[in-house]
């Protein structure tokens, strides 16, 4: 809904409220709002972007075939948006600050998007392709939890400092 109330569209009509199969409208509403707006990144939200992220970036962690690590850019997010079928591209969350998101792969296949609070180091939300269950939560939760030290140190960080990992 607020991607549509962003975009200018109807968002109370009942067409987008209550449609008859929602992964269709789902889907259609997606397509609509790409068509309608198709945007290159604009530099300032690049630049937002840079100051809220960029102690996050290259952010990585492994455990077996599960690598879970940051999206570097704003175009990663808009790309991993459309692979993945969900929101994160439309609902602007590389510009919260109040958490990130992180991107698990296992065997080189996508997995999740995870969005993780900086504020309780809790995961928020931990979606599969088209906002599906996640089989492999608990596999990705213990990894997140294993390394909340590494998050804590990168958010509180000062600027041009190396991390506690690259440091060593």
């Amino acid at each position: 809904m607020r991607g549509l109330k962003n975009k200018g569209l109807d968002w109370r009509n009942p067409h987008y409220l209550f449609p008859k199969n929602i992964n269709a409208a789902y889907y259609d509403i997606i397509r609509k709002l790409r068509k309608k707006f198709p945007k290159p990144v604009p530099e300032r939200i690049q630049k937002k972007f840079n100051r809220l992220k960029e102690r996050f970036i290259g952010l990585e962690f492994k455990d077996g075939d599960l690598i879970i690590r940051t999206l570097e850019s704003p175009k990663a997010y808009i790309e991993e948006s459309r692979e993945m079928h969900n929101c994160i591209e439309r609902c602007e969350c590389y510009l919260k600050s109040s958490s990130i998101i992180l991107c698990a792969t296992l065997k080189r296949k996508r997995l999740a998007n995870i969005e993780l609070s900086l504020e309780t180091y809790r995961i928020l939300q931990c979606c599969s392709p088209c906002n599906s269950y996640v089989k492999e939560r608990e596999l990705i939760e213990a990894l997140i939890k294993k390394n909340i030290p590494e998050i804590i140190a990168r958010q509180y960080k000062k600027k041009g400092e190396k991390s506690i990992e690259m440091a060593a």
